[in-house]
């Protein structure tokens, strides 16, 4: 549906809640004390949702448009791309191929007209479509964050190929950098955590790219230089590709064709900015 026609994502969100009470509510092994609390969760969902005002009271800007679009994106093929090629890898393997879709296949690719429909809407100019453009940017760097984050968690071992330990030496001898204050990993990774060094590095340019959306949106200029930032989808590719091949070489391959396959099918999924 049109962004501007659907329902408000507030009343989205609550009906969702709504859903998976009435889901857990059917459950078999439910307990008494659990479906009461169910039972009064959903009493609240379904309150709030009542006095809720199912209109919108003011029209919305293209850039309102362009994060409804996007919220969307996240609640449903964000995950649902990387579910659905594994299930192409299933299908395929159970027809005697053992080979995965290459995560470079293009097999789905996603467009938006949001921003930059020229049909006559007044309201779409050149710096809308910027701001659409740098926006789309700012919400695609802080989805990817949160995987690379859940990733550093996941790829915590030690060993690794001669071509990874290199860029692992690389990065380590470079002048130590301002600290950002992440929540996790925030001090710095010792060599023995290989993969931890890679996509550390990948997370504070991840980081600097939303950073500068943010501030280019909110004063038209950063501080942030663009060479510390993702500008190509090869930038943010390349040590992904590292880390898998570098497990696949040490025996790793089943942990290669985990999180890290799904997040490098996303990346070719969705680039820098979710959609084209």
């Amino acid at each position: 549906a049109h962004p501007t026609q659907s329902v408000r994502r507030s009343l989205l969100h609550k009906h969702a809640r709504i859903r998976n009470s009435l889901a857990q509510l059917c459950a078999r092994d439910i307990t008494p004390l659990s479906e009461q609390e169910l039972d009064e969760s959903l009493q609240r969902e379904i309150q709030a949702a009542f006095c809720t005002d199912d209109i919108r009271r003011f029209q919305p800007t293209p850039q309102d448009e362009m994060r409804a679009g996007m919220s969307y994106i996240y609640d449903t093929i964000w995950k649902g791309v990387p579910k659905f090629l594994r299930r192409v890898d299933t299908a395929l393997k159970n027809i005697g191929i053992n080979e995965r879709v290459p995560y470079n296949a293009p097999l789905i690719q996603f467009s938006s007209w949001m921003g930059g429909d020229r049909d006559g809407n007044p309201r779409v100019t050149a710096e809308v479509t910027k701001d659409v453009c740098v926006l789309a940017r700012m919400m695609a760097a802080d989805l990817y964050f949160s995987q690379i984050e859940d990733l550093m968690f996941e790829l915590s071992m030690w060993r690794c190929n001669d071509e990874l330990r290199v860029r692992v030496d690389k990065l380590q001898s470079k002048p130590k950098r301002d600290a950002k204050h992440y929540v996790e990993f925030w001090q710095q990774i010792p060599p023995s955590e290989p993969y931890r060094v890679i996509l550390a590095d990948v997370r504070d340019k991840l980081y600097n790219t939303r950073e500068r959306a943010c501030q280019l949106l909110s004063n038209g200029a950063s501080d942030i230089p663009e060479e510390a930032t993702l500008t190509h989808v090869y930038q943010f590719l390349e040590p992904l590709e590292l880390c898998y091949r570098s497990l696949c070489d040490c025996g790793d391959r089943s942990v290669a064709d985990g999180s890290l396959l799904d997040l490098m099918r996303q990346v070719t999924t969705f680039g820098l900015c979710l959609v084209r």
